[in-house]
């Protein structure tokens, strides 16, 4: 009904304040009714229960630190002064009516705010008239007035701060309002505990816990001023300069510290904060979580979960990317395409949640074989700075070219239709790389010069031409190692690597200060130099290696006398040229002051050098060769490879400035740093794994894809214990088990004929191991069995799964296992149906793996197959069977599942080899395991 304040002329709504109830006790109640001076609620007493009075009408001693109102409060002010002054008015002639007798000149200084001494006579009378309280001889006042007349005022102690209003005639609640105040005594806070030494201990703890909610209580006080202080102006002006990301870090910690644990809701931007801190280090995280408040493992976990990506082409991930460039430029959608290889560590790992195994080849299609690379595929912007992964492949070795041009034409369909417009693809120098480029040039080739179109050396793929770039980092590598063990022809001139080393010894031995002191071993003797680094490669074809050479053929002779070797001067030229290609290939800004002197390490302009310079590189590339010591002319694939970059980096530029209008080009833009430095997240993650097993590759990228999700505005972008036992070896107690139990044979023992085995020994060996099987399995059902009890509490249902004398040899493992100290068994003794059930269970799980391991839904196909093959009819409980059945089910698939999975690692880590050295032969994917362990000890025995 009373939406509002109920006092007169107040608008106050509900939602525009904070409201109070009419108190409960009817003394109080009534100065409220007669305070407000509404006739309304005086006339109607049942509306008061469901009347307000808004928060302003209350004075600030009326109300308690916690914002809540003090008992006795009663609302005084009403109109607007009293409101904004936060005072109820006075009379205005009340100062001069003060009698200046120095009898009563005193209560000036020492009551200044009491204004019961210096109220007039008639407004005390009216006062004495309307106010409600007991009668009390404690304390008197008496007040002289001008008539020398002698008013005596008894005031009550219980109501002695309480305030009365002044009636009169003329308004019934007037605007000034006369109030009688007397001020109360203050006393220090009194201890409520003086000695705690002397305290019992229980009523100690319950002072230390006294102690404790008072100090939460502060803590509570100072986060509820510090969100309100986020609303003022000083709050935006203290985090103006802050990191967005810290700012929200900070607002979080504001926002939720009033919340309880479990009442806490974060954004996802909190979210994506928290899961950049957890996969940088879980460990750094859950010790953050007691500092600051932080989502929790499971809230990271439950949202990486909502993002189902697996291998190939995902369409969560091209429906977002398509979302986010529908309202670009073309100059923004213009991209590469970049594709590269990792080393993966080959294993195979169940994932529960999406119910399928990991760790096999996944390219067109899942395989049967184990994946020990992933193919990763990036797009980056050419224009623009952006970048993002889109997609990843599993592999074994390296990807074969025919798998690798139908992957790449399906990525580029897919990229295309996402509004964005490829123009390049880049890769490294991968044999299969090469090939399927070759091979898809080939038949653009083809088809241009069927329709009579210039050959132009691009790649035709979904309507876009697409130019061929080999990583420029990987370019400079090849030509370096090549030139280790081989001789340059360079402008029909020798340049050797001798030179340098012979320039680096000299260095070390006779300079006091260094010519090229930058350089180690690391950087010139072959035997020494790490092939994988650039930055090692880079810094020897450098200017000062070149100066430090031209230098030193000025002389015939070194300071120690050996002469120097006559071409040191050819060599120096050559590095110089290959400076110079790297750079022009590897400038990103438009001007350094660092690169002053070297204008080709900067942006492509219409009038800049790179120009003349690729169109005089590409001659002398060409022209290049490298020989060996015996005079053998050698194929370098990176010369090549140069060649097609350069043109390729001539066709962009064209492209680029006259059919886009872009007046700058960043050669930088188009490498595989992107793609590498990403590799490099991978291997970081968590915990530093350089070869990552696929389970754990597919969870960092797709931690990664959430946490760096298209980001424009970086600055840069750099580079449970399975229980179960061994159990695949069941073979023949159970292969022709029956729906119900063990069949009768009504014609007697089937005995086995001697002539029906060529080797008894051979049926011994099996019998023993069966036993042991047998044994084995019946422990790891009492395990099972008591899982599922522990949450079902029926007879019928415990008779069906476990014996309560347990005396079959069944159990004779599981009477080893109890402990003989205790008095009452601690172990679960299943049935002999259970154990049987178990034991099919685990033939047609291991039966299923061997050959469809790698098919999505495994555990689901295989309960269905065994629920179309065995009935377990031990099983008599109609309340509770099928969910004992589904029970065991499920924990005894998952748990044969687990343990072919540990069994296949163990072989492929080299584990696990004793165990192989039976007579029988291995299982087909164990077989498959360890000729992959195999040929790993083969590579690595080449590779030293």
């Amino acid at each position: 009904m009373f939406r509002h304040c109920c006092v007169p002329k107040c608008e106050t709504q509900r939602q525009d304040a904070k409201f109070h109830r009419f108190p409960v006790r009817k003394e109080i109640c009534d100065k409220w009714l007669r305070n407000i001076g509404s006739e309304e609620l005086l006339r109607m007493d049942n509306l008061v229960n469901k009347a307000f009075v808004c928060h302003k009408h209350f004075e600030k001693r009326f109300v308690s630190s916690s914002d809540r109102l003090k008992i006795g409060a009663v609302p005084t002010l009403f109109t607007e002064f009293e409101i904004i002054s936060g005072n109820p008015a006075t009379s205005s002639t009340l100062e001069n009516e003060i009698p200046t007798s120095s009898d009563h000149t005193y209560c000036l200084n020492q009551h200044q705010h009491d204004y019961t001494y210096c109220a007039r006579l008639e407004d005390v009378t009216n006062v004495i008239l309307g106010m409600d309280y007991m009668q009390s001889t404690e304390s008197a006042i008496t007040v002289d007035v001008e008539s020398s007349t002698t008013v005596t005022l008894d005031i009550a102690t219980p109501v002695a701060t309480e305030r009365a209003t002044v009636m009169t005639p003329e308004n019934p609640r007037t605007s000034s309002l006369n109030v009688l105040e007397c001020t109360p005594q203050r006393y220090g806070k009194k201890r409520l505990v003086r000695d705690v030494k002397s305290l019992t201990p229980k009523c100690k703890l319950l002072y230390l816990a006294y102690k404790k909610t008072r100090r939460e209580n502060n803590f509570l006080s100072r986060a509820k001023k510090a969100i309100s202080f986020n609303k003022e102006v000083n709050f935006e002006k203290l985090t103006k300069n802050m990191n967005p990301l810290a700012k929200k870090f900070l607002w979080m910690q504001v926002k939720l510290c009033m919340k309880p644990k479990k009442g806490r809701r974060f954004t996802m931007n909190e979210k994506l904060i928290g899961l950049a801190i957890y996969k940088q280090s879980p460990k750094s995280y859950r010790f953050l979580q007691k500092m600051f408040i932080l989502p929790s493992e499971t809230t990271l976990k439950a949202m990486i979960s909502h993002l189902n990506i697996g291998a190939g082409i995902n369409s969560q991930i091209f429906e977002l990317i398509k979302e986010q460039v529908r309202h670009w430029n073309e100059q923004k959608k213009i991209c590469t395409i970049m594709f590269d290889e990792m080393a993966l560590e080959a294993a195979v790992t169940y994932d529960s949640k999406q119910d399928k195994i990991d760790g096999f080849v996944h390219l067109n299609e899942k395989t049967r074989q184990f994946a020990d690379h992933a193919l990763v595929f990036m797009l980056r912007g050419a224009v623009y700075k952006w970048q993002q992964p889109i997609a990843f492949y599993f592999c074994e070795g390296q990807t074969k070219m025919i798998d690798l041009k139908a992957i790449i034409k399906s990525i580029t369909a897919a990229v295309t239709e996402t509004g964005l417009r490829p123009i390049a693809l880049v890769s490294d120098q991968g044999s299969s790389f090469q090939s399927a480029i070759k091979d898809l040039i080939e038949e653009t080739k083809g088809s241009q010069l069927r329709a009579g179109v210039n050959v132009d050396g691009t790649i035709h793929l979904s309507g876009n031409v697409l130019s061929v770039f080999y990583d420029p980092p990987h370019l400079i590598k090849g030509m370096r190692n090549n030139f280790l063990s081989k001789n340059v022809i360079f402008e029909g001139k020798i340049a050797k690597w001798q030179d340098i080393v012979d320039v680096y010894n000299m260095d070390c031995r006779h300079g006091e200060s260094r010519l090229m002191h930058k350089l180690t071993d690391e950087h010139v003797i072959p035997s020494k130099i790490k092939k994988m680094k650039v930055k090692n490669c880079v810094r020897v074809f450098s200017k000062t290696v070149v100066a430090a050479m031209s230098y030193t053929s000025q002389f015939p002779l070194y300071p120690d006398g050996k002469p120097v070797s006559k071409t040191m001067k050819d060599t120096s030229k050559f590095i110089s040229f290959m400076d110079d290609l790297f750079d022009s290939v590897n400038g990103a800004e438009r001007f350094n002051k660092k690169n002053v002197a070297k204008p080709l390490r900067q942006v492509v302009t219409i009038k800049s050098k790179h120009h003349c310079f690729w169109k005089d590189a590409i001659s002398k590339l060409q022209k290049i060769k490298f020989v060996t010591h015996d005079k053998k002319e050698k194929s370098v694939p990176s010369l090549k490879n140069w060649v097609v970059s350069l043109k390729s980096f001539q066709r962009v530029w064209k492209l680029l400035s006259e059919e886009n209008n872009i007046k700058i080009m960043r050669p930088r833009y188009f490498n595989s740093d992107p793609i590498e430095n990403f590799f490099g997240q991978v291997r970081a993650y968590n915990y530093r794994n350089n070869d990552p097993s696929v389970y754990a590759f597919k969870n960092t990228f797709k931690s990664l894809l959430i946490t760096r999700f298209i980001n424009f505005h970086s600055e840069s972008f750099n580079c449970e214990d399975d229980i179960g036992q061994e159990l695949l070896s069941i073979q023949t107690m159970f292969n022709k088990i029956n729906n119900t139990t063990l069949p009768n044979n009504s014609q007697g023992n089937s005995m086995v004929a001697p002539s029906q085995f060529s080797n008894w020994e051979t049926v011994h060996i099996q019998a023993r191991r069966e036993r042991l099987n047998v044994h084995s399995r019946a422990y790891t059902v009492g395990w099972v069995t008591r899982k599922i009890l522990c949450k079902i509490n029926c007879e019928t249902c415990t008779e069906n799964l476990l014996t309560s004398n347990g005396e079959t040899n069944v159990h004779d493992w599981i009477k080893a296992r109890e402990y003989i100290s205790l008095k009452k068994r601690k172990l679960a003794y299943p049935t002999e149906n259970a154990v049987r059930s178990f034991g099919y269970v685990a033939k047609v799980t291991n039966e299923y793996l061997e050959e469809n391991a790698h098919i999505d839904n495994i555990s689901m196909k295989i309960k269905s197959q065994i629920m179309s093959e065995y009935s377990f009819s031990f099983l008599t409980c109609e309340s509770h069977r099928d969910i004992v059945l589904e029970q065991f089910l499920n924990i005894s698939v998952r748990l044969f599942i687990f343990n072919w999975c540990n069994i296949i690692n163990k072989i492929l880590k080299g584990v696990d080899i004793i165990r192989l050295q039976r007579f029988e032969p291995l299982p087909s994917m164990q077989n498959k395991a360890l000729c992959k362990y195999k040929k790993k000890l083969k590579n690595k025995k080449v590779n030293k």
